[in-house]
């Protein structure tokens, strides 16, 4: 069964920070991959919402929160429903993140 996903707005915010920094600094198409990506992310997460990996629970202490560990994707799975968490940069403090 395919789960409906829905996000947070912490999540808005991280795809609306990532527009604002392709916008000057990348291409049309560079930002077109980056959100074909995370479509990807959200079908899969939604098809298969056992893919992820586990270590994001383990760095945050957010029970069954996963992570498509290339894309930087976390989400939760509910019995009906994916939950994306955050789109993070590889480069942010994810255990700091969800801490705050």
């Amino acid at each position: 069964m395919t789960r409906r996903v829905v996000s947070s707005h912490a999540t808005d915010d991280d795809l609306t920070g990532a527009v604002e920094v392709y916008r000057p600094t990348a291409d049309a198409a560079t930002a077109e991959r980056f959100f074909d990506v995370i479509e990807q992310c959200v079908r899969r997460s939604a098809a298969f919402p056992s893919v992820g990996s586990m270590s994001a629970e383990a760095l945050t202490g957010i029970p069954g929160l996963r992570s498509l560990a290339v894309e930087r994707f976390r989400y939760t799975n509910d019995d009906d429903v994916v939950r994306v968490h955050r789109v993070l940069h590889a480069r942010r403090d994810v255990g700091r993140v969800f801490a705050d």
